[in-house]
């Protein structure tokens, strides 16, 4: 299963949550490895969410993460959202996401039921 996580640059959860799912035996797209700098990536994140079975959005995120987890959405790919400073009940919005998970153990069970 090929998860994709989407965050902002500043977040500081994406490595804690990239290196959870790895050991957890997922393939995990990492920005932050291909994009050393703010500048266009070597790699493609556009190739990588379109090719991600999941998305898992990591918050806080931006105006750009936020365009990642809506288009995967639209596209019908399971969305996970990670919001832990938050209730369940967050912003209309966020409802069109498969999932909201307050903690990692959460996102973690939500995977194991979705990769069933």
């Amino acid at each position: 299963m090929k998860i994709y996580v989407a965050s902002s640059w500043w977040t500081p959860r994406h490595a804690e949550v990239v290196e959870r799912l790895r050991r957890e035996g997922y393939e995990v797209y990492d920005y932050r490895e291909v994009c050393r700098a703010f500048a266009w990536c070597r790699g493609d994140d556009r190739i990588a969410l379109a090719d991600a079975d999941i998305v898992v959005g990591v918050s806080p995120f931006g105006r750009a993460a936020s365009l990642e987890i809506g288009r995967a959405a639209e596209a019908g790919k399971t969305t996970i959202l990670y919001l832990p400073e938050i209730s369940r009940e967050a912003e209309l919005m966020v409802k069109i996401c498969d999932h909201i998970c307050t903690t990692i153990e959460e996102c973690s069970a939500v995977l194991r039921e979705v990769g069933r």
